[in-house]
Formats: structure tokens, C-alpha cells, sequence
């Protein structure tokens, strides 16, 4: 192969490159560009924000603010907060995480941002300080470590109670 021939196969596997990541970014932004989150009434001031493409929300409001169970997906943030805005215009003060998978925590670094104190079991912590392994298809794939402003801040071992908005949140 000649210099000029090398010159030439460089660029096309360069340009092959850029056009796959370039399309890899635009389908992850598109995967989310049609959802919806809408809230629903569960009992009392418990509310749950749901949508196509990720798991679910729970959501108590009252005097002292809102308390958010899990974060969604990162690009959601903002339809989570306006969902939110439909039940209360109250503070968003604390996020629980149920655990590490990227439609429960996807969303933290977002809502830390915005003075959210974020809550999780010891172990989901342990497991947000690591790259994990997390099925998908039928098989297995590696996910990063979530960034550092995304981890939890308080954790706790066995049980946790929040006595907030005049009840006791277990």
C-alpha cells in the first residue's frame, strides 16, 4: 500500500468513526424525545411520576417540601421536575435511590445540582463508587461508576425514617 493509499484509508475509517458516534449520540438523544412523564395520584400526598422508557417515581409532597424514590434517566430530569411542578410547587429537598440501575439514578447528578440531598442504602452507594455489571438482552454489559456528584450523600444500613410533611416516611 502507498503512502497516499494509507492517507486515503485513514481518513475513511476517521470519518466511519465520527459518523458512528455522531449517530450513537443522536439515537440516545432520541430515545427519549417522545416520553412522556406524567403524575398520578397513589394515596393521600404519595404520588408516582410515570412514563414510556424507564421505571417509575414516587413522589410525597406537602408543607415541607417534596421527597422523590429514584431519578429516571438523566435526560428526563427536567419532564421529571415539571411533573413534579403539576402535584407542587413545593422544594424538591430529598431523593431516595432504590438502587443503581440508570433509570432510578440517572437522574441525580441533575437533581443534586439544583440542592437535592440525595439518600441511599450502604450498598447501593458501595455500588455507585464502581463500574457494574448490568444485564440487558440476555446478556451482560459494564456500566461506569455514576459521576461524583451523582452518588449518594447519606446513606444508612438497616432502616431510615423521614419525618416530613407531618408523617414518618419509612
Amino acid at each position: 500500500m502507498t503512502k497516499q493509499h494509507s492517507v486515503v484509508a485513514a481518513t475513511l475509517v476517521a470519518a466511519c468513526i465520527v459518523v458512528a458516534v455522531t449517530a450513537g449520540e443522536q439515537n440516545q438523544g432520541d430515545r427519549f424525545a417522545g416520553v412522556e412523564l406524567t403524575a398520578a395520584p397513589v394515596a393521600g400526598n404519595v404520588h408516582m411520576v410515570q412514563g414510556r422508557g424507564g421505571g417509575n417515581v414516587g413522589v410525597f409532597v406537602g408543607p415541607d417540601g417534596v421527597l422523590l424514590v429514584d431519578s429516571l434517566f438523566a435526560p428526563l430530569s427536567d419532564r421529571l421536575v415539571a411533573a413534579v411542578r403539576t402535584i407542587s410547587d413545593g422544594e424538591i429537598r430529598f431523593l431516595i435511590n432504590t438502587h443503581v440501575h440508570p433509570d432510578h439514578i440517572g437522574g441525580n447528578e441533575n437533581l443534586a445540582g439544583q440542592g437535592v440531598l440525595i439518600f441511599a442504602h450502604d450498598n447501593v452507594r458501595v455500588r455507585a463508587l464502581e463500574r457494574f455489571r448490568h444485564p440487558r438482552g440476555g446478556g451482560q454489559r459494564f456500566l461506569p461508576a455514576p459521576p461524583v456528584g451523582a452518588r449518594p450523600v447519606v446513606t444508612y444500613n438497616d432502616t431510615v425514617s423521614f419525618h416530613f410533611n407531618c408523617e414518618e416516611v419509612r
